[in-house]
């Protein structure tokens, strides 16, 4: 199955090739929650009498063109991005073929699908998205590890992130049961979730509630969400996942703390963000050298480099990849994130 990083990466590329900004661009822009559009300006010339009958004299090959050859390097890049941009387009309908197909058979064999959606920041301080950000993605992972419930991944969800979206709407461009919203306030050591769990078919309420705790307890924090949702569900858990669920992925809140800073540059998918990514991951595992989810992260950072080509040596960005990879998988061979 294609998946988005595949997508992504393709628009990275585009985008490079043209010098665009996507915060500014000139060429491809972002379309929340649909995908990408062409906005590039469009010029006419007329063509001079002789050269449109040059033209007219050419057998179709394009090879065969020469009656301008200044303009073919235009002429060649716009055919290239015609063809990525069609590939593009052919990517995004498969994964989203591939995503109802996979929430419509999960909903046939009772499975409740459910959709988590980025948790605001709260805090008055943009720089705390990583947390809120962090909070989210962990609480799709723990909701992932049920086997009973089919969980939107973290890439489809995302696109929702600042902005306030109708429960059936999602519904409706989901194909959830549900959905799962909240918000996260972080002030110093003390951490408060509020979320709530919204049945996509009439936008009711089926619970909501708030957590307060400091950061030594977050992943208990955590943990009581996604028992108030899975209980609001009527699921039962196996022991294993209850096991599951209850284990803490660090000691060390510092430690964590990096690990989200990293996990929030990472999702950016730039050559800089990845390397400040790494920074990061470096950092969360100087501070707990068993930290197995910070050594699978890094591992990407450089399976990044290689795919992209953003090191002069590919040979060492995947040697050290499958080095960092198989050292979490040593350090913590239970987790499902580290495989």
């Amino acid at each position: 199955m294609v998946g988005y990083d595949a997508l992504a990466s393709s628009i990275i590329k585009l985008r490079k090739a043209f010098g665009d900004d996507s915060k500014n661009p000139q060429f491809i822009e972002t379309i929340p929650k649909r995908g990408y559009r062409l906005i590039a300006k469009i010029s006419h010339h007329k063509i001079p009498t002789q050269q449109s009958n040059q033209i007219t004299q050419v057998s179709g090959d394009p090879r065969s063109f020469n009656a301008n050859e200044k303009s073919w390097p235009v002429r060649k890049l716009i055919y290239l991005f015609a063809t990525l941009l069609f590939m593009v387009i052919n990517i995004l309908a498969i994964v989203n073929l591939t995503n109802l197909n996979i929430v419509e058979q999960q909903t046939e064999q009772g499975k409740p699908s459910i959709a988590v959606l980025p948790f605001k920041n709260l805090s008055n301080e943009p720089e705390q998205d990583y947390f809120s950000d962090g909070m989210t993605a962990d609480l799709i992972t723990d909701l992932s590890k049920i086997s009973s419930i089919a969980v939107i991944s973290r890439n489809s969800v995302f696109t929702y992130k600042n902005i306030n979206v109708d429960a059936r709407k999602v519904r409706k461009e989901l194909g959830v049961a549900y959905i799962v919203e909240g918000s996260v306030r972080k002030v110093g050591d003390v951490v408060r979730i509020s979320a709530r769990l919204i049945d996509t078919s009439n936008g009711h309420n089926l619970w909501a509630d708030r957590f307060d705790g400091t950061l030594k307890n977050i992943f208990k924090l955590q943990d009581e969400v996604t028992q108030k949702i899975v209980s609001s569900l009527a699921i039962k858990l196996t022991e294993h996942e209850r096991d599951s669920l209850a284990r803490e992925y660090t000691n060390s809140v510092a430690a964590y703390d990096e690990f989200l800073h990293g996990w929030q540059l990472f999702w950016v998918l730039s050559k800089e963000s990845n390397q400040l990514a790494r920074e990061h991951f470096l950092k969360a595992i100087e501070l707990d050298k068993d930290f197995a989810r910070a050594y699978a992260n890094l591992a990407w950072t450089y399976a990044y480099d290689y795919s992209n080509a953003w090191h002069e040596d590919s040979k060492f960005s995947m040697k050290q990849a499958i080095y960092y990879a198989k050292k979490g998988v040593e350090l913590d061979p239970t987790s499902p994130q580290v495989h």
